[in-house]
């Protein structure tokens, strides 16, 4: 079975060993959609420096919402066309 790098139901394993939970999960999901309040959007960007697996969720989610709403600018890399 292949693992689906974008299902975030799958349970992650930060490098502290401890799960990313709902909790996290809800405060990273009101950062990415401009809802989070000052003080917890604080905690939580400081919280990712240290914590890789969810600074990837962000990064994951980000990249969804814009994609969605139709602001993703990806770039090829150089050559990619003629590979294709």
């Amino acid at each position: 079975m292949t693992s689906n790098p974008f299902n975030e139901s799958q349970n992650h394993q930060s490098p502290a060993g401890q799960r990313l939970d709902q909790r996290h999960r809800e405060q990273l999901s009101a950062l990415v959609d401009g809802e989070l309040g000052a003080d917890e959007a604080r905690f939580l960007l400081r919280r990712m420096e240290h914590d890789p697996e969810l600074a990837g969720c962000q990064e994951r989610w980000q990249l969804l919402g814009d994609v969605m709403r139709g602001q993703a600018s990806a770039l090829a890399p150089a050559g990619f066309s003629a590979a294709v």
